[in-house]
């Protein structure tokens, strides 16, 4: 006895939960005993304009320090470049936030609380040379000046690991 498919017992379970009628068998397997192919079924014609598949979010990667006392997030600053921005939790207006870093040209993607609850870390590409420097920053003062952790041409910082135990202590993992 063959046992089904994987595509066969996902429709299978797509049919139990109510949700097969979204999906169409097209194809059988070797066997002919449940479908090999599933095609999904779309409930619209419209095409999902470029800007929202690949532009920047309002909002993303929201993060809450370790106290809790802050909420800091990555958005689009007025050139549209995702930079930093933080916010008392207390405040409930998006207008009280402040951008805590100033990338103008290729955008923060990766960023997270150190274990003070004050210090912002983030990875930030050179020109697009892939080689991301890690930079702290403090958070809690508008307008600080951000700090490069990793300085020296061609470097390349990854696998940044904290520990809560050792609070003034990163790992850093580099190139170099």
């Amino acid at each position: 006895m063959r046992k089904p498919g994987a595509v066969a017992v996902l429709y299978t379970l797509l049919s139990l939960v109510g949700l097969a009628s979204s999906f169409t068998p097209v194809g059988h397997g070797p066997s002919a005993k449940g479908p090999s192919i599933l095609k999904a079924m779309t409930t619209s014609e419209e095409i999902i304009p470029r800007e929202i598949l690949f532009g920047n979010p309002k909002y993303a990667s929201p993060m809450l320090s370790p106290d809790g006392t802050y909420l800091a997030y990555l958005a689009p600053n007025d050139e549209d470049v995702l930079n930093v921005f933080v916010r008392h939790v207390s405040d409930a207006e998006e207008k009280e936030a402040w951008m805590v870093t100033s990338d103008k040209s290729r955008g923060i993607r990766r960023a997270f609380w150190g274990q003070d609850s004050r210090t912002i870390m983030y990875l930030q590409d050179f020109e697009g040379d892939e080689n991301f420097h890690l930079w702290a920053v403090d958070a809690t003062v508008e307008g600080a000046e951000a700090r490069d952790l990793t300085p020296g041409d061609g470097v390349k910082a990854q696998n940044i690991i904290s520990n809560k135990r050792f609070p003034d202590e990163i790992l850093v993992s580099t190139n170099q």
